[in-house]
C-alpha cells in the first residue's frame, strides 16, 4: 500500500517512525488561537454543515524535533500558520536545525468573517523551511511566485465537515514542487486528509497522523478513494476561480 494512516497523537506516533525516512512534510498544525465554526451553507452544490471547534488549542511544538529527525537530509517542510504566529513557529523550527526559506501566501479568494471591526482576512501564511540544501522544482514544474490563489469556499473535490479543509490543488502544487514520484510525504496533523489525497493523485507515498477519530474517518475514506488524474500537468496547476466568478458576478 502506498499510504499509512495512524489514528492517535502525533507525539506518540512520530517517535515510532525511522530516522531519515520521509522526503517532505506538509502540515497544518493547531497553533494556539482557538477555532470554532457554526457555518451552515450550501457551496458549489455541496451541502456543508460545519459545527466543528478546536477550542482553546494550546500552542505545542513538541512534534518539531521528531519531524526534523524523520526528514531526510535535503528536504522541505511546509507549515500552515497565521501572521501573528509566524515568529513563534520560526523560533521553534530554527531551534532544532531547520532553516527558514520563505513565507508563502495562500489567497483564499474570499475573506472570512473574523473581527468585524477590521479588514476581513483573505490569506493564510505558509512557512517554507528546509533541512539541508534541497532542490525546489526538481520535477521541472518551473519557478513561480510565492502567492497561491485557490478558493477555500468552492472546492471541486467537495466540502467536508472540517473547519480548515485545504484545497487539494493547493497541496498538489506543494507536493509536485518539492518531491519526486515515489517519495514519501508526512502530515502529522492530517485533518480531513487533503495532503494524503494530493500525494495519491501525484504518485507519492503518504504517512498521515490524526488525533480526532471523526476527522480520521473522513481522511481514511477520502485517501482510499483518491485516484491519479488522467494526465500530469506540464505547467503549474490552474488556480480555482474566485467566489465572485463562480457566482457570475
Amino acid at each position: 500500500m502506498d499510504y499509512q494512516l495512524h489514528q492517535g497523537d502525533c507525539l506518540d506516533v512520530l517517535p515510532t517512525l525511522a530516522d531519515n525516512s520521509v522526503d517532505a512534510v506538509v502540515t497544518d498544525p493547531p497553533y494556539g488561537i482557538g477555532y470554532a465554526s457554526n457555518w451552515k451553507t450550501k457551496l458549489g452544490g455541496m451541502h456543508r454543515i460545519n459545527g466543528a471547534s478546536f477550542g482553546a488549542d494550546e500552542f505545542n511544538a513538541g512534534w518539531v524535533t521528531d519531524v526534523y529527525r524523520v526528514l531526510k537530509r535535503d528536504s522541505y517542510l511546509f507549515c500552515f500558520t497565521r501572521w501573528d504566529m509566524l515568529q513563534r513557529w520560526l523560533n521553534e523550527f530554527k531551534a532544532v536545525g531547520f532553516e527558514p526559506v520563505q513565507r508563502l501566501v495562500w489567497d483564499k479568494c474570499h475573506w472570512k468573517m473574523g473581527d468585524l471591526q477590521n479588514y476581513g482576512s483573505q490569506v493564510e501564511d505558509v512557512l517554507l523551511l528546509r533541512k539541508g540544501k534541497p532542490v525546489m522544482f526538481a520535477g521541472g514544474m518551473g519557478r513561480r511566485g510565492n502567492m497561491f490563489r485557490y478558493s477555500s469556499a468552492f472546492l471541486p473535490e467537495g466540502q467536508e465537515d472540517h473547519p480548515t479543509q485545504k484545497p487539494v490543488n493547493l497541496l498538489r502544487q506543494y507536493v509536485l514542487d518539492s518531491t519526486s514520484p515515489g517519495d514519501t510525504v508526512l502530515d502529522p496533523f492530517m485533518g480531513s486528509g487533503t495532503t494524503g489525497v494530493a500525494c495519491r493523485m501525484e504518485g507519492r507515498r503518504f504517512i498521515g497522523i490524526e488525533l480526532d477519530p471523526a476527522y480520521f474517518a473522513i481522511a481514511q475514506r477520502r485517501i482510499a478513494n483518491a485516484q491519479s488524474p488522467l494526465f500530469l500537468p506540464d505547467e503549474p496547476i490552474e488556480p480555482q476561480a474566485t467566489q465572485a466568478a463562480l457566482l457570475g458576478d
